[in-house]
């Protein structure tokens, strides 16, 4: 019975973990959060973290991925061990607040684990990581204490929930929080708000939602529910206005979460995925399982496949996973390589996997692909196997494409034709003036400036581009690192001694190219600029910058995903008028520091176009050269804000003078930076 059960209402609870809390990551004495840009929360070793009689303990995952803290404040696992433990009382009930339902195929040593819960007797709790896990807050219940309440959400098409007794269910529930379960529920549409058109990028098909209210009568009921962006009947698109209308009397089956706005406030929703059961009594009949083609191997797959969509089973049987980015996942199987696009967990890159994998197989663009509708009977066979890519030349992928089509390959000494990516796409030539279009397809390498006058070892998934003019032979880089090899290797400009009076233009500083999130190229630099702007996003690109002090788009509602400004960067740049991204750097503004709290856009919108003195460390950031780590900045270039006055106890810190000359030791008093921080040493 507890499975149909989902934990709610919340009357007291022992001790929280809270993992969106400004600055979680130093629960586990990290020094930040990870990023598609760092690796600061990255769990390397195994990492406790204690709140009054409960202990935490993460391990490293065993995968290729770290188990990490993750810079939407939250703990991410993908692999080892999540152990909780009470010192004095046993635990009776875990509740896991998640992101996007991000619950792996996990197990416990004991008690009974469900999506987001637990409840048992136990004095330690030890749950084994089978996937990707994305945990926001964890709330754990020890013996003696209210335990969460329990709702039952049990209904079906034959037993669907009124609309009143659905939001009365849903008031018990914390903020964001959703049930595990499909829920029906049974109501007349009294308003639609919009059937609206939405552009697959990855297919270019268009399908349809809508978004409306349903209530227990068509007029004159103050408890409406809300349906966010539903799908029609057996979870087919909507076509057209006639499909829905007002006064309809449907059965809705999905998801209801308690939807946590911006101002504080929630609303009761069916969140989105849910669908029509039923339209005035028609359910649309029922839909037969499609027919598969079963296909035994990946040179079956290339062969059968066509610019129309046809279902297939692929039997992977022990292939290598060589490549995870989002929902592209790359598999080998020693001859030949496929690009399977979709949704999955519990896959990492070096693993060798057996699954059925079924989908649609079609051409994208020219480009064999299976775009995942299940992938069942996966077993993971090994893990953290080599992935070697085969050196080959431009002729042999463009004259037998076939032969190397989604594999990973290495081309030797390839020469640029221009300094920097072109929409994302560069030409190499080789010393045979055969041509190959690189493309940045994943926007990993765009801080790179090439040098015309080197040669460079690229490494890539071999691709096509398929269009009206013909078709063209692309490389896909993984990473920054993928242009390296014995003749062609990225120089880099020495940094120079900076100070207050001797900053960095931002020129300079772009012109350091930073390569590396993890590792300083520089400590305690000072650079110049004026604030031009923000990124919303995780890395600088020319739909995440910026220049402006107000959010990309007008919000339209209260609703928490809609865009703000960030307080936690800004864009710096040698011009104030400047809107061209490859003339600014990122800089990360430190957590309550004097810059942050003083600079931040999205509480100061009038520092828009100030000047501004700034000390940081130099790293890639936002994946370009950026300042890290901000405390201090002057508006004048002479002082500096936030000076803390101390005693001389310096004794493992950098130290610098003011004007940013490295000293081994104090000697008379003075203003100094200490361990980044400026000091008045008495």
């Amino acid at each position: 019975m507890f499975a149909l059960l989902a934990f709610c209402g919340l009357a007291k609870a022992q001790v929280v973990f809270d993992f969106t809390a400004e600055g979680s990551y130093s629960l586990f004495g990290l020094n930040g959060y990870s990023s598609s840009d760092s690796h600061d929360g990255d769990i390397t070793d195994n990492l406790s973290t204690t709140s009054s009689d409960v202990t935490i303990t993460v391990s490293v995952s065993g995968k290729s991925n770290a188990n990490r803290m993750w810079s939407d404040g939250s703990l991410r696992l993908y692999g080892g061990t999540l152990t909780i433990s009470a010192a004095s009382k046993n635990i009776q009930a875990i509740k896991f607040t998640l992101v996007n339902s991000k619950w792996g195929s996990n197990t416990a040593d004991t008690g009974t684990l469900e999506t987001g819960s637990w409840t048992g007797d136990a004095s330690t709790v030890v749950i084994t990581i089978g996937g990707n896990t994305q945990i926001k807050k964890m709330e754990v219940f020890l013996s003696g204490d209210d335990t969460p309440v329990e709702i039952d959400w049990t209904s079906s098409a034959e037993s669907p929930l009124t609309v009143k007794d659905a939001i009365a269910k849903a008031q018990q529930m914390a903020a964001a929080e959703q049930t595990n379960k499909d829920v029906y529920v049974k109501g007349f549409v009294t308003q639609i708000d919009e059937i609206a058109a939405i552009k697959s990028e990855e297919t270019g098909e268009r399908y349809t939602n809508a978004t409306y209210f349903i209530a227990d009568a068509v007029a004159g009921e103050s408890n409406q529910l809300y349906v966010f962006r539903g799908l029609g009947l057996n979870g087919a698109a909507f076509t057209s206005s006639d499909d829905l209308s007002v006064g309809d009397e449907v059965i809705v089956v999905g998801k209801i979460k308690n939807y946590a706005n911006l101002d504080g406030s929630t609303t009761i929703e069916f969140t989105q995925g849910n669908k029509l059961y039923s339209r005035n009594g028609n359910t649309g009949g029922d839909i037969p399982d499609p027919e598969y083609l079963e296909l035994p191997s990946i040179a079956r797959v290339k062969a059968a496949a066509t610019a129309d969509k046809q279902k297939v089973l692929f039997k992977a049987n022990d292939l290598l996973v060589t490549y995870i980015n989002g929902k592209n996942l790359y598999v080998f199987d020693g001859t030949d390589g496929l690009l399977i696009y979709g949704d999955f967990s519990g896959i990492s890159t070096g693993d060798k996997i057996t699954a059925d994998i079924k989908g649609d197989l079609y051409l994208y663009r020219g480009l064999t692909e299976i775009s995942i509708s299940a992938i069942e009977n996966l077993t993971v066979n090994s893990q953290n196997n080599a992935v070697t890519p085969q050196v080959v030349t431009i002729a042999d992928i463009t004259n037998n494409f076939a032969d190397y089509e989604n594999e990973l390959v290495t081309i030797k000494e390839l020469t640029p034709a221009a300094t920097t990516w072109e929409s994302r796409n560069l030409t190499f030539t080789d010393d045979s003036d055969n041509a190959l279009v690189v493309r940045d397809n994943w926007t990993v390498a765009a801080n790179i400036t090439f040098d015309i006058a080197v040669s460079y070892d690229v490494t890539g998934f071999v691709a096509i581009y398929a269009n009206d003019a013909g078709r063209t032979v692309q490389l896909f880089p993984r990473s920054a690192e993928d242009f390296d090899g014995d003749t062609g290797t990225i120089v880099y400009p020495d940094p120079r001694e900076t100070s207050l009076d001797n900053p960095y233009s931002v020129v300079e500083l772009r012109a350091l190219n930073a390569t590396s999130s993890s590792e300083y190229l520089q400590e305690s630099a000072f650079v110049v600029g004026y604030i031009v702007g923000y990124i919303n996003g995780s890395s600088l690109s020319a739909t995440t910058a910026i220049f402006s002090a107000e959010p990309p788009a007008a919000a339209a509602s209260t609703r928490a995903d809609d865009p703000k400004v960030a307080a936690s960067n800004f864009l710096l740049a040698d011009d104030p008028t400047c809107t061209d991204i490859a003339a600014v750097v990122p800089i990360q503004l430190d957590n309550n520091s004097p810059a942050r709290n003083d600079l931040n856009l999205a509480d100061h919108p009038e520092c828009l176009g100030t000047k501004v003195w700034l000390q940081g460390n130099v790293r890639k950031y936002m994946g370009v050269t950026g300042l890290h780590k901000v405390k201090h900045y002057s508006t004048d270039g002479v002082d500096f804000t936030g000076v803390e006055s101390v005693q001389a106890e310096t004794a493992s810190k950098a130290i610098y003078t003011i004007a940013g000359q490295r000293m081994q030791s104090i000697t008379k008093p003075g203003i100094y930076i200490i361990g980044n921080k400026k000091v008045q040493v008495e």
